[in-house]
């Protein structure tokens, strides 16, 4: 079960079942860090800069899931001035 697996390779295999585009690789990368979303099948690969968490491309999950996963992600990151910015 992915939610039970060290966190690199929780997001390695979420990765390799749903990554579509190259995008969805580098968030595999060092000092990229990882938010894994409740329901186990999604991750989201970002940076963290002053007022803005900057998210490597979409959010890698299930693709009927994109919307519901986006909104948890902000949701999560919710703080007075602090914004998300999805690049890629």
């Amino acid at each position: 079960m992915p939610s039970q697996l060290p966190t690199f390779e929780r997001a390695r295999a979420i990765v390799l079942t749903y990554g579509h585009n190259p995008t969805a690789y580098q968030i595999l990368n060092p000092g990229i860090d990882l938010w894994f979303g409740a329901a186990g099948d999604a991750v989201v690969g970002y940076v963290d800069r002053p007022g803005v968490r900057v998210v490597a491309g979409n959010p890698v999950c299930p693709p009927k899931r994109l919307a519901e996963v986006s909104a948890e992600f902000e949701a999560a990151t919710d703080e007075p001035g602090r914004r998300v910015c999805y690049l890629g």
